[in-house]
């Protein structure tokens, strides 16, 4: 048992490199041109558009009266659906109720220019109301007059197919029972008359599906590139908007000024760094390196908290006051591991022996944090819970009343940078606990079983005669 305390300083040394590694690199293996990933690293991080860019944009009905809730939760989830269609990743889309509007937000893409944004922005407002109708009439206006003969609730599916033999391509619909039954209905009476089938995508003509004496299928031809059939069909299955949108405000993110604070915070918290390692080496020897050593294994359990660090967890998106809430917390790590060394100090100068010193040190500190942080630990779990939308009132908590209306579900820009740094101090306190407490005493306890570092004078006391 003896030898195994002894065992720890390396056993936790080793765990850190290794923990390290994976933190930052993460690990993936490649089969071919598959890569599966095991372990999450801080390129998997999901970066705020603060940090990295992006377009920002705030919708609103058309007619700028207010949409009922139901209506604008429906439409947010078909601008999810476009934009999983478009390759856009990381997209948030959520409902400013007060506003009556919805914001769409997501950080630059591979592959995706700004010169590209407004041919997204137009794919979001397009409102693709397809329509299957009797003939090509139209008005004046070139609104379609014919007898609507399917709607989208007669579709379950779109997809591109290619025809070998004739060499186009087309886009196929699948229809429900009820809606083929009157596909073809529709299709036998219109050949007796002579009429054909138009297909209409926003009161636009795409298609003419020809009549004859013969059975037809619902097939949307036309001048299709592989990739516009695929575009269409995904257009088709995404449903189009519950009400017409359009868009009030349209911006680009630059991500200069999120790229300066992170160069700055990063240098600020490296010299940080290096002055705090020769105080705390000067000042409290043996302490002071287990102080760092917890704090550099904090910092890891912090960001491995932002990557998700397995698969089966997503990633929480870091924004640049999640980045400010971590070094936040990396001073709570600070203050742990600086009261310990002085609690131990304090120890040994009053004629304590080393192995009570180091025990009741840990013990006052961990005394001290639980008492200071229980109440912090509950307000961030309550915070966090109200910005996820999973508690919707606040009212009855006095010191959350002004922050209510920002916290009731509504993921607004501002809640999301908030959720960013609420999960970071969570995250820190968390990973405080567990480095700064458990495993510094850990380490430290191993130290002292060294005959060679007994001497009081590596701990901040003085040597007895």
């Amino acid at each position: 048992m003896k030898k195994l305390e002894k065992a720890w300083i390396f056993i936790w040394a080793g765990a850190m490199l290794l923990f390290g590694l994976l933190t930052v690199n993460g690990l993936r293996f490649q089969y071919g041109d598959t890569v599966r990933t095991i372990v999450r690293g801080v390129d998997d991080l999901n970066l705020g558009s603060d940090l990295t860019g992006g377009l920002e944009l705030a919708l609103q009905p058309e007619s700028g009266l207010p949409a009922e809730q139901q209506l604008l939760d429906n439409a947010r989830e078909v601008l999810m659906k476009r934009l999983d269609y478009l390759g856009i990743q990381n997209a948030e889309v959520t409902v400013d109720s007060e506003e009556s509007r919805l914001l769409v937000r997501f950080p630059n893409q591979s592959g995706v220019s700004q010169s590209d944004y407004p041919e997204i922005v137009s794919a979001l407002t397009s409102r693709n109301a397809l329509t299957v109708r009797d003939g090509i009439a139209s008005d004046e206006q070139g609104r379609p007059t014919g007898e609507i003969l399917l709607e989208e609730k007669d579709i379950v599916s779109a997809q591109a197919s290619g025809d070998r033999d004739t060499n186009t391509i087309s886009v196929r619909l699948s229809l429900t029972e009820d809606g083929q039954s009157k596909f073809d209905a529709a299709a036998a009476r219109l050949a007796e008359a002579g009429r054909n089938i138009s297909v209409w995508m926003d009161n636009q003509l795409i298609s003419v599906i020809y009549t004859r004496n013969e059975p037809v299928e619902p097939v949307i031809t036309g001048e299709f590139t592989a990739d516009s059939a695929i575009r269409l069909a995904a257009e088709i299955n995404a449903r189009s908007l519950p009400l017409s949108l359009t868009a009030e405000d349209f911006s680009v993110i630059s991500p200069a000024q999120g790229s300066q604070m992170l160069t700055t915070l990063c240098r600020s918290a490296g010299l940080g760094l290096i002055l705090l390692a020769v105080l705390m080496l000067a000042l409290y020897r043996l302490p002071g390196a287990v102080g760092l050593t917890a704090l550099v294994i904090q910092l890891e359990l912090t960001l491995a908290a932002f990557t998700g660090l397995v698969p089966l967890v997503q990633p929480v998106q870091l924004t640049v006051s999640g980045l400010l809430g971590i070094l936040l917390t990396m001073g709570f790590g600070v203050n742990t591991s600086v009261n310990t060394a002085e609690h131990i100090k304090a120890e040994l100068l009053g004629g304590r022996n080393l192995d009570y010193a180091v025990n009741h040190g840990f013990k006052r500190t961990y005394s001290t944090l639980f008492d200071g942080h229980t109440t912090l630990v509950f307000l961030l779990i309550l915070l966090l819970t109200a910005v996820s939308g999973f508690v919707t009132d606040l009212t009855w908590l006095t010191p959350a009343q002004t922050l209510a209306g920002l916290l009731q579900g509504q993921q607004t820009v501002a809640a999301q940078s908030l959720h960013s740094f609420l999960y970071a101090v969570l995250a820190g306190i968390a990973a405080n606990y567990i480095s700064c407490n458990w495993i510094a005493h850990s380490m430290m306890r191993s130290l002292t079983k060294y005959p060679a570092l007994r001497d009081p004078v590596l701990y901040g006391g003085v040597r007895h005669d």
